[in-house]
């Protein structure tokens, strides 16, 4: 009777390590997927369409403010040196 209990326990224990390798094989293909999924995704041009338009708006207003302010467009810094307008801050003023 105890040798019919034993390999009862023996079938249960088999059971659970095959569930236990079929969970992990299937989380370890999912995570691989997802992987391979970001590591093939390219980011998409409308993004980088989108930020080359806004930093061109935000430039265009920052040369539309400078004509009217009267603000150089570039300083001379000394010898191989100068400064160029590049966006207006919070306050207002001319970030060089």
């Amino acid at each position: 009777m105890e040798k019919a209990c034993t390999s009862c326990k023996g079938r249960q224990w088999h059971t659970l390590l095959l569930w236990l390798l079929v969970g992990q094989y299937l989380v370890w293909a999912s995570v691989a997927e997802a992987q391979s999924r970001s590591a093939t995704e390219v980011p998409l041009p409308v993004n980088s369409t989108l930020q080359a338009q806004l930093y061109h708006n935000q430039y265009q207003k920052t040369l539309q403010t400078a004509r009217t302010r009267k603000w150089p467009l570039r300083i001379d810094a000394g010898t191989d040196r100068s400064l160029s307008l590049q966006r207006i801050d919070a306050l207002g003023q001319p970030l060089y």
